[in-house]
């Protein structure tokens, strides 16, 4: 696809925080955009949140769909000249039955490709994680690119589990499987998706704003992420479904990595925050593993403690053209959303 005038896209999750934005930016562009939702209920406040933004609220329609079973799917792909597979569940606690939400990821994106074949869908672009390229593996000691998988045996948590074996299955598939010389596929790995939010109904990785926010951390621990704008990963979806030079690709979408200590003082130097700033104190390792056998959310955490995860932008730069906003930005527009929606307190 050169262009995505009157073109029909399917977003799948286009509730979530990352696909209501690439839902955003294909209407931008001129594109119809046919949305999959897990339930009715969600609908309306989905509405509320995104019909303002759009200059046609017409070109986004909903329909309902479950990765978990093949109702619907078929009337969903069919007529669609692309697919951005975003929908992947995200918990915001700890999941006791593993196997349930890695089957929901893989087994899911593995029903996607399979209607995109069987209704002549050529062009895929699937959202993975930076997870699935550097779980178990050390930046400071090797060198990753696009080309490094995470390891899914040493993952602590279903979640990075989910991540890696969902990707792994769907390069799979377009390359060995029955999709093979059918559809072309892209995958992007963004990192700690930050910005602004649009409605209260907020995505998991802004729980660590919204708990900066709160003051509830008694101590900042040495957590740290790649920090990149949900804007600019929904930017990257949509150029890579238009641009061939992408297909067949793995693109990391990292942007600047950030210790929890340094969003406290970017936080801090917002004018939300010139009459109370948070408070800037670390935490000792000891102290988290000490608690975190108390705590078994600490405890995901605590596997955390120390680990630098720097990633280069350079193959989705030279592929897509890619350029993110300052990091700076990204925070302020996100801690201004949240005193927005009057989110900022419990």
């Amino acid at each position: 696809m050169d262009s995505l005038q009157d073109k029909c896209v399917l977003v799948t999750g286009v509730t979530g925080y990352l696909g209501t934005f690439c839902a955003l930016e294909l209407a931008r562009r001129g594109c119809r955009v046919r949305g999959s939702v897990r339930s009715l209920r969600q609908l309306d406040e989905f509405r509320k949140s995104i019909d303002p933004l759009l200059s046609n609220p017409g070109r986004v329609q909903l329909m309902c769909a479950d990765l978990t079973r093949d109702d619907s799917w078929d009337e969903l792909v069919r007529g669609c000249d692309g697919i951005l597979h975003v929908a992947s569940p995200f918990p915001d606690h700890l999941v006791e039955d593993r196997s349930a939400l890695i089957e929901a990821a893989r087994g899911g994106t593995l029903r996607v490709l399979g209607k995109a074949v069987d209704q002549g869908v050529t062009r895929v672009v699937m959202t993975s994680s930076l997870v699935a390229m550097l779980e178990g593996r050390n930046a400071e000691t090797e060198t990753l690119d696009e080309s490094v998988w995470g390891l899914a045996g040493v993952a602590t948590d279903a979640y990075t589990q989910s991540k890696i074996l969902a990707e792994q299955a769907a390069w799979q598939y377009v390359n060995e499987g029955p999709g093979r010389g059918k559809v072309a596929l892209t995958t992007l790995l963004p990192g700690l998706l930050l910005g602004p939010l649009l409605s209260r109904d907020f995505s998991t990785s802004v729980q660590v704003i919204l708990k900066l926010v709160r003051r509830e951390f008694p101590g900042l621990p040495a957590l740290g992420w790649n920090v990149v704008d949900v804007r600019d990963v929904a930017c990257a979806h949509v150029d890579a479904l238009v641009n061939s030079s992408a297909e067949g690709k793995r693109l990391a979408c990292p942007g600047e990595f950030l210790w929890l200590v340094d969003l406290a003082k970017i936080i801090n130097t917002l004018p939300q925050f010139s009459d109370r700033p948070l408070a800037v104190r670390s935490v000792p390792g000891f102290l988290v593993r000490l608690l975190a056998l108390f705590d078994p959310q600490l405890k995901l955490a605590s596997a955390r403690l120390n680990r630098y995860e720097a990633v280069s932008d350079s193959a989705v730069v030279g592929t897509l053209g890619w350029s993110r906003r300052p990091v700076s930005t990204t925070i302020a527009d996100t801690v201004a959303s949240i005193f927005d929606l009057g989110l900022n307190k419990k």
